[in-house]
């Protein structure tokens, strides 16, 4: 990723918490502790990145994992 597609990731999330405050303020506790896991999680996975760190991605796993044993498999 580059600094333009980081830049503009951070801005919409911001864009996005402060848009959805507003309405979020009516909804029940429930509702609010599970937009604020997410958006902490979204967060999480931005600050990892920025700090080098490689978070392990379903796809990643399916490529590298899953997908060599099926083609295996498939071969015999």
């Amino acid at each position: 990723m580059n600094v333009i597609f980081l830049t503009f990731y951070l801005i919409a999330m911001v864009v996005t918490l402060l848009f959805d405050i507003r309405k979020l303020r009516s909804q029940k506790p429930p509702l609010k502790r599970l937009y604020y896991l997410i958006f902490a999680l979204a967060f999480g996975v931005y600050f990892c990145f920025l700090l080098g760190y490689q978070i392990p991605m379903p796809t990643s796993f399916f490529i590298h994992k899953v997908s060599p044993w099926v083609f295996s498999k498939m071969q015999h």
